[in-house]
């Protein structure tokens, strides 16, 4: 029911192009728990309509911007989103 209160369950990858992995390693691990708290405030406000968007198409596009905005470059870091194992329940 659109409204009701959902968990969500899923894995989350960043896929980044190769010459790009060394700095954006650095960068993630010395803000990995931003990174987690972006990702989070994402899907926290989701709409019920991203949520059930079987592609997750504006959600994908929301973590990529987060996570380029956490990690602070203006370089593309964050060539694509992938999320594996979507799973959401009804609570």
């Amino acid at each position: 029911l659109e409204g009701s209160p959902l968990r969500i369950d899923c894995k989350i990858f960043a896929e980044v192009p190769k010459e790009y992995e060394p700095k954006f390693q650095e960068a993630y691990e010395s803000k990995k728990h931003r990174v987690r708290d972006a990702i989070q405030s994402v899907i926290r406000a989701a709409s019920y309509g991203d949520i059930t968007d079987p592609d997750l198409g504006a959600v994908k596009r929301k973590l990529k911007k987060a996570i380029t905005d956490v990690v602070g470059s203006d370089k593309p870091y964050v060539s694509q989103i992938i999320v594996s194992d979507f799973q959401s329940y009804e609570l």
